[in-house]
């Protein structure tokens, strides 16, 4: 299988982009709501055995010098689940209305409490290494109770 992951790049121009979008909307008094998407930890296991997740780390870096973001991504206890369970997502990418409502209610403060307390963290320039930190101590966790998903992702992607 190709690897889908050999030209996951950091790009500074769609940063600037993203930079310029945030600014008009300080200007018009709109507060953005940046987040990454809770994709399955598949999907961020697929990103780390393909040799790109320090380019990953580096991404959200750059992000949270734009403005702060909510981080959905990781090995939580929505993104972890097990991969064959369709009942929070249809694919490793695409989660279903359930997932997106949680996201929803955490970043806009609807319904405290509803979700799990490990989903959704918002990111800021102060807390980016604690938090990359504590995903890497999860993706341990997370590697160590599924070697085998682990072996085989490792055969599905080419180095």
């Amino acid at each position: 299988m190709e690897n889908i992951y050999i030209n996951y790049k950091l790009s500074y121009v769609a940063l600037h982009r993203l930079q310029r979008i945030t600014s008009i909307c300080e200007q018009k008094n709109i507060k953005p709501n940046l987040f990454i998407h809770p994709s399955h930890g598949l999907q961020w296991e697929g990103i780390r055995v393909a040799g790109r997740w320090e380019e990953f780390e580096d991404w959200k870096k750059e992000l949270v010098k734009i403005s702060p973001v909510w981080d959905f991504s990781g090995y939580n206890s929505i993104t972890s689940t097990p991969p064959y369970n369709y009942d929070l997502y249809f694919d490793q990418s695409h989660y279903r209305k359930r997932v997106g409502n949680l996201v929803l209610n955490r970043m806009l403060n609807i319904h405290e409490g509803s979700g799990p307390e490990d989903f959704g963290y918002l990111i800021t320039t102060d807390n980016i290494d604690q938090h990359m930190q504590r995903i890497r101590e999860e993706r341990t966790r997370w590697q160590k109770d599924n070697p085998e998903i682990i072996k085989s992702i490792e055969m599905l992607i080419e180095k």
